[in-house]
């Protein structure tokens, strides 16, 4: 986010007076403009490399192995500890997801933990028949898996 188009100044004598809304907060600082500048550029700056590495570390996380784990992508759905009823939702919406559509469900499942990864959290409460229980059941499980479900 730049931070520019949300700064308005006031001319005092030789400094400035900044009032700066960052993520709900205003901010009034007493400086010069040029040191003002600076240290949005320190701060812009800071922002971008954050940013990076965690982009580093989500590429990263996807190269590792998790097999120590309980659940992996790779486990099949009917072996992790779903409920039936979780089981029937995530099945009974699956024909929303092309990955899913012609996969089978039954005790020679191909279906596993790592199909879902596609899955949003809007999407669960979205589901038919499906409560917070079972929604919060899936997320727990996904999450064991090394999945961890998207906003939007």
């Amino acid at each position: 986010m730049n931070l520019l188009p949300k700064l308005k100044n006031t001319k005092l004598t030789r400094h400035f007076l900044y009032t700066l809304l960052y993520n709900g907060f205003i901010l009034r600082i007493m400086i010069t403009k040029d040191e003002f500048l600076k240290a949005l550029e320190v701060v812009n700056n800071y922002k971008t490399q954050v940013s990076e590495q965690f982009e580093e570390m989500k590429k990263d996380l996807d190269k590792k192995e998790f097999s120590h784990l309980a659940i992996t992508k790779n486990t099949p759905i009917n072996k992790t500890e779903l409920s039936v009823r979780a089981l029937n939702a995530l099945k009974a919406n699956s024909d929303r997801y092309e990955s899913l559509k012609n996969l089978r469900w039954d005790y020679k499942c191909e279906i596993t933990a790592g199909h879902f990864e596609v899955l949003k959290k809007s999407d669960l409460y979205g589901f038919r028949n499906i409560g917070k229980k079972s929604i919060a059941e899936i997320e727990r499980m996904l999450f064991e898996a090394g999945i961890v479900l998207s906003e939007n």
